[in-house]
């Protein structure tokens, strides 16, 4: 049997895996990484429910129109453009029912009908962020 000198067989055992310094930096390295991409992911979430809700208002607002067209009024309520036409049996102005008045943080639509600059009349739909930013259709 041929033996080792005592200083190889110890260099051989201490490299046979990480010392707890090594996976406690690669560890702290997944982690700041797992939380700047949390933190962005959710910055994104943020945004696109502020881009969905412009897009909602901004469908609410295009219904409320065509109401007016039709009918010389603005609506009383956002309920009747998702209602059927009780004398001519049209379908709803907008699509997707009650949900369609909902924000995406499930808060309802609001309006209001205000002059602009001409003195015309507008119908303004808009509603609240959860950070509080006012989002609305038209924009002013």
């Amino acid at each position: 049997m041929i033996a080792r000198p005592a200083s190889r067989r110890l260099a051989a055992r201490t490299r046979a895996g990480f010392t707890l310094i090594e996976v406690l930096v690669v560890v702290s390295i997944i982690v700041i990484l797992a939380s700047v991409a949390t933190f962005a992911a959710v910055s994104y979430l943020s945004g696109a429910k502020i881009d969905q809700a412009t897009l909602q208002a901004t469908n609410i607002q295009k219904a409320a129109t065509a109401y007016f067209v039709k009918s010389g009024v603005w609506p009383d309520s956002l309920q009747q453009l998702v209602m059927r036409d009780p004398n001519s049996g049209a379908g709803p102005l907008l699509e997707g029912g009650e949900s369609a008045l909902l924000d995406p943080w499930q808060n309802p639509f609001q309006f209001e009908v205000m002059p602009d600059q001409t003195g015309t009349e507008r119908f303004v739909v808009f509603t609240q962020s959860p950070e509080g930013q006012r989002i609305q259709w038209p924009r002013q």
